[in-house]
């Protein structure tokens, strides 16, 4: 399973790449780490809060370190379409988009069920 950055690396890369003129983005998911990540001086955040909806604490401060913010409306929303609608992926428009592990996993009834399963879980929790 993927682990977060610790705070004293990722403000050692944010550090180094503002000394070197470069902006940082980070992939988030949770609100507390957005958070942090923003008074930590991160430029750009990848993906959005995907848990709870943020609050204006939050976006005063998104707007005052002048942070990007890119939600990527469609990314959990498109794992439980094709998880729903298997035959999706068969329609000539996509069936030929994905790479093979990706069109095999998308035609596996036990990803489909774990996804399904997956974002049920997520919406109690919500």
């Amino acid at each position: 399973m993927p682990q977060k950055l610790s705070p004293p690396i990722y403000k050692a890369i944010i550090e180094e790449a503002h000394a070197q003129g470069l902006r940082v983005a980070a992939h988030v998911y949770y609100l507390a780490d957005a958070k942090q990540l923003v008074a930590d001086g991160v430029d750009v955040l990848a993906h959005g809060v995907r848990v709870v909806p943020v609050d204006p604490e939050f976006i005063a401060a998104v707007k005052a370190h002048q942070v990007w913010y890119i939600p990527t409306l469609g990314l959990d929303e498109s794992a439980y379409l094709f998880a729903e609608h298997p035959e999706l992926a068969s329609q000539p428009f996509l069936s030929h988009a994905p790479q093979p592990a990706l069109a095999e996993q998308l035609a596996d009834p036990a990803w489909r069920a774990s996804t399904l399963s997956n974002t049920k879980k997520l919406a109690a929790a919500r």
